[in-house]
């Protein structure tokens, strides 16, 4: 998957060549050795047993590319009308043709420009498969319940297309800070610890939903007012009902143990190790020298007494308490409309001539 430009690319050859004990797969590097001599219509390649190529095959231009100037729809995605999302019909929306692209920041995350306004900019989230429709539901979702949240960056429209208005996507604030994942020198303050732990709190206890997907790149500071952000809520879920085995919160305090022990020791292998946990990890005694100044034993301390507290309260409350509270949600918060299916035009039968 071509993330930058949006497209498929399907690498094909001899088994002898795929076979190798590198640890990153030969048609990724095919891909990367000949990526900028690609054009940005190729959509499949052969190559021969040395990896050089034997011949290149592009797509035929989609129809909607003359019409839509950033082309976020090259794979076929069933984007839901905004006329079938009464859910989010009070928020703020924007058209895909106003904005312009700055930088992209990551796969389906760009920083845009308003092109009425050159000064103004925002992140555009936007999707183009069909796992990406349903975590973008998920996404304005979440924070629609979560929002106004101090430590929380929320949704400023959704971001429309074509003419029957289709949700591709939606806005928010642009942090120029970035995020603790690429950071090196970024120290990570107290005060941020416990915003986070009040952020998350508040989401899985009081709200019933959980992160997700916490990691260090889900975490930014805007410099204005010296706060920490929870962001990408993309992997979010609800608890429907007392008996359902969605998670609660717990791999949210899971994976915020591993956050705060990767940002001052920048230690990402112990996520990937599945014999780890964070009960393990907490209780190694001496986690990797931190970089310095950053406070990593006081860090280590408070991250030991939100985690116990958090178990204290799962015992004493068990899923039912908490769950009854996120029962208002489900008519805030419905399932992702379902693909829409054009139906299949009738063929007449032809009748057999005999001679």
């Amino acid at each position: 998957m071509d993330w930058d430009r949006r497209r498929w690319l399907v690498v094909r050859g001899p088994e002898s060549y795929f076979v190798s004990e590198s640890e990153e797969p030969r048609a990724i590097e095919v891909f990367r050795q000949h990526l900028d001599d690609l054009s940005p219509n190729v959509r499949s390649m052969t190559v021969d047993e040395n990896g050089l190529f034997v011949t290149i095959i592009p797509e035929p231009k989609h129809p909607w590319d003359e019409r839509v100037e950033m082309p976020y729809r090259l794979l076929e995605t069933d984007y839901p009308r905004l006329e079938d999302a009464k859910s989010l019909s009070g928020l703020p929306t924007v058209k895909l043709s106003e904005l312009e692209v700055v930088e992209r920041l990551g796969p389906a995350e760009d920083v845009v420009r308003f092109k009425d306004d050159h000064d103004r900019k925002a992140v555009f989230k936007y999707y183009f498969t069909e796992k990406g429709k349903e975590q973008m539901w998920n996404e304005l979702h979440a924070l629609e319940a979560l929002s106004p949240h101090p430590n929380i960056r929320a949704i400023d429209g959704l971001v429309l297309e074509g003419e029957e208005s289709r949700i591709v996507g939606f806005t928010a604030k642009h942090v120029a800070s970035g995020s603790f994942a690429g950071d090196e020198d970024r120290l990570f303050k107290l005060d941020w610890a416990k915003q986070l732990f009040d952020t998350l709190d508040s989401a899985n206890l009081e709200k019933g939903i959980s992160h997700g997907r916490l990691t260090p790149a889900s975490l930014l500071m805007e410099p204005e007012s010296d706060k920490l952000l929870l962001w990408d809520w993309g992997a979010a879920t609800r608890r429907r009902s007392s008996t359902a085995d969605d998670d609660d919160g717990d791999g949210d305090v899971e994976a915020a143990v591993f956050t705060l022990y990767e940002i001052p020791t920048r230690d990402y292998g112990r996520r990937r190790d599945k014999m780890s946990s964070s009960e393990r990890l907490l209780k190694t005694k001496r986690w990797p020298p931190a970089k310095r100044g950053s406070r990593a034993h006081d860090l280590r301390k408070l991250l030991e007494e939100w985690v116990a507290r958090r178990k204290g309260l799962a015992e004493a409350e068990g899923g039912g308490a908490r769950s009854r509270r996120a029962e208002d949600l489900t008519a805030a918060w419905p399932d992702a409309p379902l693909r829409r299916r054009v139906p299949k035009r009738k063929r007449k039968k032809k009748k057999k001539k005999w001679n």
